[in-house]
């Protein structure tokens, strides 16, 4: 099997026959083997014996995606699949967002995309489809209505699974995981006299914990890791002002003007007044951010559990909980899109969609899913709950720091509304990117290259809303059926699952 961690846009455009170089791409892949990595005492994943025909000839089936936590348990799946079928090597290529980004589309545009890949985060997926870059699963898994009806009530989601009333993709894993947390080294904070759970409670809290961190390193640590941009940041402590996103679907209007977003400014900027953010964060990317912080370079840091497995090899000592709130004792939740996650799809001119069928027929199985949880400790949620049960009643070793993980994520994650979901032509909406963009413009806060935030806040606002609504009318002139009213929602409480029922009930 050939596994890439970490593919190269090189390496890339030339498994899909493209030529030409560019830029180098920008990202982050945490490097791990089964052996090495969470999931390396697992039980044998056991391949059953396939219900359709398999090709019999010597092929080479492709796998492109995302990686992160999912290889963890793709690459022992596909080891096994090869080991059952040993006519058939399984080429996965793990990659990050931006290559995704660009081969894919060159891929399909050549006729030479693999077998199964993520389509990315810049193309709508309905566009995709609608272009003909995939085909349906319903042909290609086994006995598909009876997989099908394995998975929860409202697992297969339109617009994210189903598009004009065929299948395309399923969710391999579910779900609502927490994207940011406070994550603290326990070594630093007692140098500094800090009890997680007694100082940081509040904003103030925070701010205050940070400053004493940094006066504790003397120039050796400091209070709060920072990337070139704390949007991380601000976007976590927006979700603990009722915040979720760039639009506020209670009332479908950009939030960059509202007083929630400049308490959060205020706050960051006065820790960075204070001089607790780590001094050399403007170079870096959020991923490398998250790799110093075994370093001991820092005693703060806000961010996903995403780097997990990468801190335990590193024998990084730290702990996680919710953010701070603006007073004492405060609740909050974060909105997230259900519909699971690690999406893939078959290419429409596959060689071997059987292969892909048969794959996708174990993965989305309780046994699969099983398997899922184990190989990668807990890692990853799955998409079908009796998974778990029967993952945690097997005695295998799921990590108590992904334990933590869920614990968090069912305290804070609920299901959110999605203007895509509720209307599919949502996705021939495609608004101009504005630059300087929210994350941008938070960073040049820090770097003194934005002078006034709030000036600058309210020009973002505005372009952003005149680009939308160019967007929505160029898309109504091409046969769309949109306005701004598919982005409100006005019967949401963002303390409960947005349901198919408050869909109906608009």
């Amino acid at each position: 099997m050939t596994t890439s961690t970490g593919i190269s846009r090189r390496h890339a455009l030339g498994l899909f026959g493209g030529v030409g170089a560019a830029a180098a791409v920008t990202g982050c892949q945490v490097q791990l083997t089964p052996d090495e990595g969470p999931g390396g005492d697992a039980p044998a994943i056991e391949i059953p014996d396939p219900v359709t025909e398999l090709p019999t000839d010597e092929i080479t089936f492709r796998w492109l995606d995302g990686g992160g936590n999912r290889q963890l348990f793709q690459d022992p799946l596909f080891k096994a699949y090869q080991d059952k079928h040993t006519n058939i090597t399984v080429q996965y290529d793990a990659t990050n967002m931006d290559t995704l980004n660009e081969t894919v589309p060159l891929g399909v545009r050549n006729g030479t995309a693999p077998d199964v890949f993520a389509i990315g985060n810049k193309i709508p997926h309905r566009v995709a489809i609608d272009e003909g870059w995939c085909q349906p699963i319903e042909d290609i898994v086994p006995e598909f209505e009876a997989w099908k009806a394995g998975f929860p009530d409202g697992a297969f989601v339109p617009n994210v699974h189903v598009f004009r009333g065929k299948v395309y993709s399923f969710p391999l894993s579910g779900s609502g995981e927490v994207s940011e947390t406070l994550i603290y080294n326990v070594s630093l904070l007692e140098q500094a006299g800090i009890d997680p759970e007694r100082d940081l409670g509040t904003w103030d809290d925070f701010r205050t914990a940070a400053k004493k961190i940094t006066e504790a390193g003397a120039g050796n640590f400091f209070g709060l890791m920072n990337s070139r941009t704390p949007v991380k940041i601000a976007d976590g402590l927006l979700h603990t002002r009722g915040l979720h996103g760039p639009i506020d679907y209670r009332t479908g209007e950009y939030i960059y003007t509202t007083d929630e977003v400049a308490e959060v400014v205020e706050l960051i900027q006065a820790i960075n007044d204070d001089g607790s953010f780590w001094p050399d964060f403007a170079g870096i990317s959020a991923a490398d951010a998250r790799g110093r912080m075994p370093n001991d370079v820092a005693g703060l840091q806000v961010d996903g559990p995403y780097s997990i497995a990468e801190w335990q090899q590193a024998d990084f000592d730290f702990g996680m909980q919710l953010l701070p709130t603006p007073e004492a004792g405060g609740q909050y939740h974060a909105a997230y899109g259900f519909g699971g996650g690690s999406n893939v799809f078959v290419f429409a001119d596959a060689p071997y969609p059987e292969v892909a069928g048969d794959l996708f027929s174990y993965m989305g199985s309780v046994d699969g899913q099983v398997q899922l949880i184990l190989q990668t400790s807990g890692a990853l949620l799955p998409s079908i709950p009796e998974a778990q049960e029967r993952a945690e009643a097997s005695g295998g070793a799921i990590d108590p720091a992904y334990v933590k993980v869920r614990e968090l994520s069912e305290q804070v994650m609920r299901v959110g509304p999605q203007p895509v979901v509720r209307n599919g032509d949502i996705a021939d909406v495609e608004p101009e990117q504005i630059l300087p963009g929210w994350s941008d413009l938070l960073g040049g806060m820090l770097t003194g290259q934005v002078s006034d935030i709030t000036a600058e806040l309210r020009k973002l606002n505005d372009r952003l809303n005149t680009a939308l609504d160019e967007a929505i009318d160029k898309a109504r002139d091409e046969g769309a059926d949109v306005s701004r009213e598919d982005y409100v929602f006005g019967n949401w409480d963002d303390s409960v699952d947005y349901t198919q029922a408050d869909y109906d009930a608009l």
